[in-house]
């Protein structure tokens, strides 16, 4: 009987610990219960408070045998409540009913305490391996914020440091803090170190970081566009290929030059538009590529976009000086003068220390005289524009360019003698511009003043030795005036020549020097390069030299060739 009843006593008491065994389900349901009654125990109260119960004696929530005796507008109003609390006595059944049978099962009951210590230890290991790895995350993550923010202050030697551990691993495993790494080590100047970097990121062999083979294919059109040769445009189109964001302004400014130096006209433009949505400032070299195909209308086309663009920029920023300098640009070569000119003067008076929009005036007034000069307009209206784009210094070059070229077209004497007149007023308040004196000296070549030519080309040397336009001109007023001494003439046409190898009419004046000197294979070989160049009327006297240096060395077939072909044009 002892074991009997010790085991009696036993499962009583198990049965006590396990707060009435088949019994939780059911204290789990009264805890939800009241759980649901505790959320509408303010409402039920305070609508016993109020009277809207009325006479009903049970608590507001339940479904009892008073619920019928309610009125039918108050069932309606506590509907919801009761939805709730059977919402929450239905959870509390569900949650409960797994463990009916550990209740219920002594056996089972026994085992699951047994393995509690087990399945701690478990959950204990497993909160460190989350630990672990979260903390390890948390650092790595407060290196990258460490490494942005000594980047972002220039402070290179916190940066390395900082860098050097986050890539430990090697570049690849941190791409992104790499990348970053080899930006800093390129504002460095550690070149070296950056281009190793990111050549082992973006390989050209295999698929990199994205972004790293982005920078490479830029890089790689830069070398294009300056120059260095063919041989770039493969490895550029690799890196091309494996960028992820071809609508990025300097990727697709990448495309476009790869496109334009395989001759691919459409997919240039396209690409070009694509950075022109970036960057409005494109669209002015899509416009002057479609102009140079004489594509007028959609170079025009390409210049409302701009203006569009321009416009949308300074709706949202009215002080954006950049956006209205692009409007004004955009304006001024659709040749919407008035528009330009008001579009101006709403930035002087934004910003009236600026000089950016007082050369934009002076651009204005440049391109209305060229407006001008595809118009009937007269030699006195012509001069009255160029008169105002003078006051401008930035336009100063050009307008004085104009008015000798005007000079030498004219007819009307007073038209040369205001001419002559404001440079010469120029020059003097200005004794040491240059420009002025070429200028000058280009009035005294017209009028066949030789001796005042030299003068004055001989101060534009003494003021500024670089005019090499004044080097070709004095060398060959020299030549003509003493065909004798020549050395100086040869030294002044052999150094224009050197900086501008291709211009015709430099290359006209040093083969007439050396035709002189009879140096005539020398003379020769410039002669023949000026020749396609040079305009129609200055062809024939050029012939006619080439003829006789031929002729000189014997060459008579080919001075015959010279003249019939002076012959035939004539």
């Amino acid at each position: 009987m002892a074991p009997a009843a010790w085991a009696s006593i036993n499962a009583e008491e198990t049965l006590q610990i396990s707060f009435n065994g088949v019994h939780m389900m059911y204290w789990l349901r009264a805890i939800a219960t009241a759980i649901g009654n505790g959320i509408m125990a303010p409402v039920r109260a305070a609508m016993e408070l109020f009277g809207w119960i009325g006479h009903t004696a049970g608590p507001s929530g339940y479904q009892d045998e008073e619920e019928e005796q309610r009125p039918l507008w108050l069932r309606v109003l506590l509907y919801p409540l009761n939805l709730v609390v059977g919402i929450c006595t239905l959870f509390g059944q569900i949650v409960a009913y797994p463990f009916q049978g550990w209740f219920q099962d002594p056996v089972r009951r026994r085992k699951l305490l047994c393995g509690l210590p087990a399945l701690a230890l478990f959950f204990v290991f497993l909160g460190f391996l989350v630990q672990q790895t979260t903390s390890s995350g948390s650092a790595q993550a407060l290196y990258t914020k460490a490494f942005d923010e000594a980047a972002k202050e220039n402070e290179f030697a916190t940066a390395r440091l900082l860098a050097n551990q986050l890539v430990r691993n090697g570049v690849r495993s941190e791409p992104e803090v790499a990348f970053k790494y080899c930006k800093l080590l390129a504002s460095d100047n550690d070149l070296e170190r950056a281009n190793a970097m990111i050549e082992t990121l973006a390989p050209n062999d295999a698929p990199g970081y994205p972004p790293a083979h982005g920078q490479r294919a830029v890089a790689y059109a830069g070398l294009v566009v300056r120059g260095a040769g063919p041989q770039y445009l493969e490895p550029l189109l690799w890196h091309l290929n494996h960028t992820n964001d071809r609508r990025d302004e300097k990727i697709a400014l990448a495309w476009a030059t790869y496109y334009r130096f395989t001759q691919q006209a459409r997919p240039y433009l396209n690409s070009m538009q694509i950075a022109a949505e970036a960057n409005p400032e494109h669209w002015f070299s899509i416009a002057n590529e479609l102009v140079a195909g004489r594509d007028i209308n959609n170079a025009k086309q390409a210049l409302k976009n701009a203006q569009d663009a321009y416009r949308r920029q300074l709706g949202a920023n009215p002080l954006s000086i950049p956006s209205r300098l692009g409007l004004i640009q955009a304006l001024i070569r659709l040749q919407q003068f008035d528009d330009a000119r008001k579009t101006i003067q709403t930035g002087m008076e934004f910003h009236p220390d600026n000089r950016d929009f007082q050369r934009a005036m002076g651009g204005l007034e440049w391109a209305s005289y060229l407006a001008m000069l595809d118009g009937q307009r007269t030699d006195e209206e012509l001069l009255s524009q160029l008169k105002l784009v003078t006051t401008y210094p930035d336009q100063q070059s050009l307008a004085f360019d104009q008015m000798v070229n005007l000079y030498g077209k004219t007819n009307r004497p007073e038209s040369k003698q205001e001419i002559r007149q404001i440079l010469e007023a120029n020059a003097a308040a200005a004794p040491d511009n240059a420009i002025l004196q070429l200028a000058l000296s280009t009035l005294a070549i017209l009028d066949s003043r030789t001796d005042d030519a030299i003068a004055l080309l001989e101060k534009t040397l003494e003021l500024d030795p670089k005019i090499h336009l004044a080097k070709n001109n004095l060398a060959w007023l020299l030549a003509e005036r003493d065909p004798e001494q020549l050395d100086r003439p040869l030294q002044l046409a052999e150094e224009a020549v050197a900086a501008f190898p291709s211009k015709p009419n430099y290359l006209d004046t040093l083969g007439k020097i050396l035709f002189q000197k009879r140096d005539y294979q020398r003379a020769i070989t410039e002669l023949e390069r000026a020749l396609p160049g040079m305009p129609e009327p200055d062809k024939p006297a050029i012939r006619e030299r080439l003829a006789e240096a031929h002729e000189a060395l014997g060459n008579t077939s080919l001075a015959e060739t010279y003249r019939a072909k002076n012959q035939e044009k004539n």
